[in-house]
């Protein structure tokens, strides 16, 4: 025999998986709740031509991602970065950015990198509002006039128009040169804008100026190499970290013993390995530099801790975004896209392992000026004086 037993006290349910993860997305969560990771989808091109600069971004930035969580996370959060591999190619990045956009647990993405893909993805995040933020990009984006991005797209590296003339100026003063040879991608609208960027700095400085241009899938570079003058006092080179190395290994080899200058993707640290140390003495421009950024004696531990190595500079640039990105969810003290957008939109005087960056009506970074910087032994980068930017 059954009896029914009736009672004042609620009833005790059990809340459905579906329920659960619906208050999950909507937040705050309960004090006995397990809060979901925050993610940052990470479309970087790990492979290709790119691959030596998207493996140091993805690098650095896991180290903020563990320092974050070692700290409690974000509003009591952890952090997740999620890195697939665009292989340098815009369809595959807008491919990514998508599935990105799709999931409700990412709140940021940090990618890509070249600037044909922030091209290739700028609108979508505008249309998803959620943010794209390219930490080591630089050149002129395609469709992206004036780089006047939308609101939802950011970068942190400096951007090449506003620092390849200061920097060619800035290493003409200091070596004398009267001559320059400049090689740039062909087919690539970033570094063939490099190109006409120095061109126009080297000839307002009164410098005689010989252009080689070339493109991108070139393997044999004793073709390039032989059409240097052997007169020219400076060799300046736009192009990715993976043309770099080899590239700075020919002229080496041909006895061309030129003044080498690059862009940011010069400093990468597969650049200095892959060149065997030829490298060495290259001139180039970054915002970071070890000891003298805001917290970078704690960041250098923490690579070397990971990964048993220096910190490269552009590795840096991953760190310096991760941190961003938290610090934006922090200020708003909330966890949703618009957060991000607006923290980083907000971003004033902000001091990272990259120097003082501050967004204000802008996608890029703004600064008043970027170290002058020469490779040392094992790659170290030494700085040599400031660039005054425009």
């Amino acid at each position: 025999m059954f009896r029914i037993i009736q009672t004042d006290r609620p009833v005790r349910r059990t809340m459905s998986t579906v329920a659960f993860a619906a208050a999950v997305a909507a937040g705050p969560f309960p004090a006995n709740a397990i809060a979901a990771d925050i993610v940052i989808g990470s479309p970087l091109s790990l492979t290709g031509p790119a691959g030596g600069i998207g493996v140091d971004i993805r690098n650095g930035a896991q180290v903020a991602v563990d320092e974050i969580n070692a700290a409690g996370g974000v509003l009591g959060r952890k952090l997740k970065l999620d890195v697939q591999d665009t292989t340098g190619a815009p369809a595959q990045a807008v491919q990514l950015f998508s599935s990105y956009a799709r999931n409700p647990d990412v709140v940021a993405v940090l990618g890509p990198i070249n600037a044909a893909e922030v091209g290739a993805v700028t609108n979508l995040a505008a249309s998803h509002k959620l943010v794209a933020y390219a930490p080591a990009s630089a050149g002129t984006v395609p469709g992206v006039p004036n780089l006047r991005f939308n609101d939802w797209t950011f970068r942190l590296n400096q951007s090449q128009p506003s620092v390849l003339g200061p920097l060619l100026h800035a290493v003409v003063k200091l070596t004398g040169a009267r001559s320059v040879t400049i090689l740039n991608y062909s087919d690539n609208a970033a570094f063939a804008d490099a190109g006409n960027l120095w061109q126009k700095a080297a000839e307002a400085g009164g410098l005689t100026v010989q252009r080689v241009q070339f493109p991108s899938s070139t393997q044999d570079y004793s073709a390039i190499v032989t059409q240097i003058r052997k007169s020219s006092d400076l060799i300046v080179i736009g192009a990715l970290s993976a043309t770099d190395g080899p590239l700075v290994r020919a002229i080496r080899q041909a006895g061309l013993t030129a003044q080498i200058v690059g862009d940011a993707s010069i400093v990468s640290s597969s650049v200095y390995t892959v060149s065997q140390g030829a490298s060495k003495g290259t001139y180039s421009y970054s915002s970071y530099i070890n000891g003298s950024g805001n917290g970078t004696a704690e960041f250098v531990s923490a690579f070397r801790k990971v990964h048993g190595a220096e910190p490269s500079a552009i590795a840096s640039y991953g760190y310096d975004a991760v941190k961003l990105i938290a610090s934006a969810l922090q200020t708003k003290s909330t966890v949703s896209r618009q957060a991000v957008r607006d923290g980083l939109g907000n971003t004033n005087a902000y001091r990272g392992v990259t120097g003082v960056i501050t967004y204000h009506n802008s996608g890029d970074a703004i600064r008043d000026s970027v170290p002058l910087v020469q490779v040392s032994d094992g790659g170290e980068l030494k700085k040599v004086a400031d660039i005054a930017l425009k």
